[in-house]
């Protein structure tokens, strides 16, 4: 008696969607890890590490010598002068003409920088503050790129949960954060104070590119 079953296909068979003989199906790549932007920077690199807002807050470390730090006031975007490009103007012109410890002009000897760290843009920052940020942003960038500095970024949530230990901390607790790191500093800034907090978190990240002890 012809039961009413259909008779069974070979597992893989067009009837259970495929072929047995078929080739078999490829498997996904695996994409290389990109090589971390300070791997190639010495143990101890000099870096440069920018809090990017209208109040630029900096920190600046090179080799064998304590910090540098500070923070700079950037044209308004209402500027008469050079209307809403000012801020953007300001900072190009302030990394092509501030002197380091050294004395020496940072275009001039931009080889000294071995690595420039930020904050990614973000923060919940209104829409014109982002743009603000962003715009920043990319004129460090390009500086960076005209003198083949590598660059770290870091959210500012994320490097706030680092230093603070929370992803929320406020400014008091973000200066506290920076005094901890660096004992000697004894600002007020909060900008100042998130930028010796990207000093401190992009010195690990160079110890880190190399395989070294994170302490």
């Amino acid at each position: 008696m012809k039961g009413s079953w259909r008779e069974a296909q070979p597992l893989g068979s067009d009837a259970l969607g495929g072929e047995p003989d078929g080739p078999a199906p490829k498997k996904a790549r695996k994409k290389k890890p990109k090589p971390h932007p300070f791997a190639r920077l010495d143990p101890a690199p000099n870096l440069l590490a920018l809090d990017l807002a209208s109040r630029t807050g900096w920190a600046w470390k090179a080799f064998g010598s304590a910090p540098t730090s500070g923070a700079v006031g950037l044209p308004s975007a209402g500027s008469q002068s050079r209307g809403p490009g000012s801020p953007f103007c300001g900072l190009a012109r302030w990394l092509a003409t501030r002197t380091w410890a050294r004395g020496a002009d940072l275009a001039a000897t931009s080889d000294l920088v071995h690595g420039l760290v930020l904050e990614a843009p973000g923060g919940g920052a209104g829409r014109l503050s982002l743009i603000h940020a962003a715009g920043l942003r990319g004129i460090a960038l390009a500086w960076a790129a005209e003198y083949e500095i590598p660059v770290v970024s870091i959210a500012p949530s994320s490097l706030k949960l680092w230093a603070a230990g929370h992803g929320r901390a406020d400014k008091p607790a973000m200066i506290a954060s920076a005094r901890r790191l660096w004992p000697a500093w004894v600002g007020e800034d909060d900008n100042e104070a998130d930028a010796l907090c990207l000093l401190a978190w992009g010195l690990e990240q160079a110890r880190g590119a190399r395989g070294e002890a994170i302490p």
